[in-house]
């Protein structure tokens, strides 16, 4: 009944349940689950050992645990996206839709689009944690057809480059782009392999974004009529394999003792000792 209601709680690793009534059970579960705790402000976040995450995965065998660890509000976007990446509009990984959702959220945050409220995602951006192994195969079986099907096309160029073409058709009529807080997304389509030196050559969208793992296709926005079955998007670009292991340059802070100045000072204690080691030599 309203009002006598039992909660969920964690405690050093485990969930139980304690009834209205003060009754504590428990919970031990093997099955291997995702937990998805959207609507519940803050439950993604690690605060001590007695935090929610920990419990679900220890002791109810949460394979991932997402949650968010700011207040959520009306605005919220990175955990209402991700079942449109999972199984509505297509069919990712768990861990998959997850970056999938907030490439989109980046995107709809940079470029203003029509619909999400930018100063909302500002928060919202860093606002969400993902628990688990991101190369874990968790996927739903296909209840329904996607939105969309997924083309990616590869042609050698040569000199290490090549031409491709990154398309989606619309399986029947839809709205491929962010629609509300628990709706459609921008469709992302993640590459086989990471890549460089990336030069767009040509694109029906109205903007396509090339990352050097995803493709990012803004094909509809707020306030569109529908893309019908049938209909194509796509960009075509040319680049190159990502080469490993990337050589990454770190600018060096200017601090008082730098590496060069203690290796002078290391130098002149060294010189000084010998001259000092002689003397003492001479004078015995």
């Amino acid at each position: 009944d309203p009002g006598n209601e039992g909660f969920f709680k964690s405690k050093e690793g485990r969930v139980y349940g304690e009834a209205y009534n003060g009754t504590i059970r428990y919970i031990n579960s093997t099955n291997p689950k995702i937990y998805f705790g959207l609507g519940n402000c803050y439950i993604g976040s690690i605060i001590n050992r007695d935090s929610m995450p920990l419990a679900w995965i220890h002791s109810c065998h949460a394979y991932f645990y997402t949650g968010y660890v700011i207040e959520e509000g009306p605005d919220s976007y990175m955990l209402g996206g991700i079942p449109a990446y999972f199984f509505v509009q297509d069919n990712y990984t768990w861990a998959e839709a997850f970056f999938a959702n907030s490439i989109s959220l980046v995107f709809d945050m940079t470029h203003n689009t029509p619909g999400p409220n930018p100063s909302w995602l500002e928060k919202d951006v860093d606002g969400a944690a993902l628990y688990g192994e991101p190369a874990l195969e968790v996927r739903v079986d296909r209840v329904i057809e996607p939105l969309y099907t997924r083309f990616i096309t590869v042609k050698p160029l040569g000199n290490g480059y090549y031409n491709i073409t990154v398309k989606i058709r619309m399986n029947r009529d839809g709205t491929p782009g962010w629609t509300n807080k628990w709706g459609n997304r921008h469709p992302v389509i993640i590459l086989p392999f990471r890549i460089e030196n990336i030069t767009i050559l040509e694109t029906n969208a109205y903007k396509a974004v090339v990352l050097d793992n995803a493709v990012l296709l803004y094909v509809w926005k707020k306030g569109d009529p529908p893309l019908k079955a049938g209909e194509e998007r796509y960009v075509v670009f040319k680049a190159c394999p990502m080469r490993r292991p990337r050589r990454v340059v770190f600018v060096e802070e200017k601090r008082p003792f730098t590496r060069e100045i203690i290796t002078a000072l290391i130098v002149a204690i060294a010189v000084g000792a010998l001259i000092a080691k002689k003397k003492w030599v001479r004078r015995g």
